[in-house]
């Protein structure tokens, strides 16, 4: 259980990584 919490973590730490670098794209094109 511990680790599917961690891994679901994981998971939503990459979700907000990629908003923030297709954000940062479209605000820099």
């Amino acid at each position: 259980m511990m680790q599917k919490l961690l891994l679901q973590r994981k998971n939503q730490n990459l979700k907000i990584q990629h908003y923030f670098y297709f954000s940062a794209v479209e605000y820099n094109d």
